[in-house]
């Protein structure tokens, strides 16, 4: 199984996505983690952010 590189970790503030995830169906719950998960390890976003930087310094 491959590993998957984190680029970043996602915070949620105070309890309140708990409150919000514990009543969502297993289906929803699923496709929650699905989405979390992507945003830990899609990388493109910081790329973006490296060039807008880049760009900002000319």
């Amino acid at each position: 199984m491959l590993s998957k590189k984190k680029y970043r970790t996602v915070i949620f503030y105070k309890d309140y996505f708990e409150k919000f995830f514990v009543i969502q169906s297993a289906k929803v719950k699923a496709k929650i983690i699905w989405t979390v998960e992507l945003i830990e390890e899609i990388e493109i976003a910081l790329r973006i952010k490296e060039e807008y930087e880049h760009e900002s310094k000319k």
